[in-house]
C-alpha cells in the first residue's frame, strides 16, 4: 500500500491477459490486512509450453516455460511424444535417460500424475517454484539418478501452498501419496517448514515411500525426522 487507499500493482511476468480484474480481491491474510491479492487468471491460449535443448550427445534439459500454468497428466513421462521425437530410432532403455535436467517456471501452479515420471535426472535439485499448489501422485514416479540416494538428486519444495490444510481436512492433500515410487534415485527433499509440520510421518511416509528419511531444511539443515510424530 502506497498510501490510505491506494496500492501499488508489480506484474512479475509478462504473459499475455495473464489476470482481469476480477482476479484481484481484498486479501484474506490478517498480516496483510488492506491489502490486495492477485490470482493469475488461466493459461493463455497458444502458450509455448516447452523447449528441449541438448546438454551433452543424448542428454537433454527440459524446460518448461514460463506462463505455464499446470503440467498435465503423463505430459512429459518418458514414454510421451518429446521423448519419442528426440529418439525414435533409440531403444526404450535410451529414451530414459534422455531428460537429464528439468526447469520448471515460476508460474507453475500445478504438476499432475506422472507428470515427469522414468526421467533419470543428473545430481542437481529439481526446484518446484513458489507457486505450486498441487502435486498429484506419481508425478516423480521412479525418476532419479539411479543407484542408491547418494548418488541421486535433491527435489527441492519451495511453495508453502504445499502444506496440508487443517488437522480435520480429508484428502486428498496438495502432495499427494505415492509422489515418487521408488526413492532409490532421490538423494534429498526439501521442505518448508510450514509444509513439513502440517503433515505426520506417516504422511510423509505415504508420499516419499516408507523408508525415506533424508528431509532438510530451505537452510540444508535436517529435520529430526525420527521423532516426528
Amino acid at each position: 500500500m502506497k498510501h490510505q487507499g491506494t496500492f501499488r500493482l508489480k506484474v512479475d511476468h509478462t504473459c499475455s491477459e495473464p489476470f482481469t480484474t476480477a482476479d484481484i480481491t481484498p486479501s484474506a491474510d490478517s498480516h496483510n490486512a488492506g491489502a490486495l491479492q492477485l490470482t493469475l487468471g488461466p493459461e493463455p491460449a497458444g502458450t509455448a509450453r516447452y523447449s528441449i535443448t541438448e546438454k551433452s550427445p543424448g542428454k537433454y534439459k527440459l524446460t518448461v516455460k514460463e506462463c505455464v500454468r499446470e503440467i498435465r497428466t503423463n505430459e512429459f513421462a518418458a514414454s510421451d511424444t518429446i521423448i519419442t521425437t528426440k529418439a525414435a530410432a533409440e531403444s526404450i532403455a535410451d529414451r530414459f535417460n534422455m531428460i537429464t535436467e528439468i526447469s520448471l517456471p515460476s508460474t507453475l501452479t500445478k504438476i499432475g500424475e506422472r507428470a515427469f515420471a522414468l526421467h533419470l535426472l543428473v545430481r542437481e535439485a529439481l526446484v518446484i517454484p513458489h507457486n505450486t499448489a498441487v502435486i498429484e501422485s506419481r508425478a516423480f514416479q521412479s525418476m532419479g539418478a539411479g543407484g542408491s540416494g547418494a548418488d541421486g538428486i535433491t527435489i527441492d519444495i519451495r511453495s508453502g501452498k504445499l502444506a496440508k490444510p487443517g488437522p480435520d481436512a480429508a484428502p486428498p492433500f496438495p502432495l499427494r501419496d505415492t509422489l515418487i515410487q521408488d526413492a532409490s534415485g532421490i538423494a534429498g527433499i526439501i521442505l518448508p517448514q510450514r509444509v513439513y509440520d502440517s503433515y505426520t510421518k506417516a504422511n510423509l511416509q505415504a508420499i516419499f515411500g516408507s523408508a525415506f528419511t533424508s528431509y532438510r531444511k530451505p537452510d540444508g539443515t535436517a529435520y529430526d525426522f525420527a521423532s516426528k510424530p
